[in-house]
C-alpha cells in the first residue's frame, strides 16, 4: 500500500499533505511492515490461455491440450466419460 500511496503523490493526484497524513496513519496502524490484508501471489495464465486458443482454433487435438497442462481429457471436457479406442 505504501508504494500505491507514494505513486499517487508522485502522480500528484494526492497533495504533500494527503500523503504525509496517510503515511502517519499507515504507520500507527502498523502498515508499513505488514498490509491489511495480504494479496496472495499471481498465478501465471499466458501458457493456459495459449493452449486453451490453439484448442478452440483447432490448432491442436483436445489430449494434447490435456498433456500440455497436465489434466486429464476429462478435466477439459466434462461431457467425455472416455477416450475412443
Amino acid at each position: 500500500m505504501a508504494v500505491a500511496l507514494r505513486r499517487l503523490k508522485d502522480l500528484r493526484l494526492i497533495t504533500d499533505t494527503g500523503y504525509q497524513s496517510m503515511s502517519i496513519q499507515f504507520s500507527t496502524q502498523g502498515w508499513r511492515t505488514r498490509e491489511p490484508e495480504p494479496l496472495l501471489p499471481e498465478q501465471p495464465r499466458r501458457f493456459e490461455s495459449l493452449v486453451y486458443r490453439a484448442l478452440a482454433e483447432d490448432l491442436i487435438s483436445l489430449s494434447r491440450a490435456a498433456e500440455f497442462l497436465q489434466c486429464a481429457v476429462a478435466d477439459l471436457d466434462p461431457g467425455l466419460t472416455h477416450l475412443p479406442h
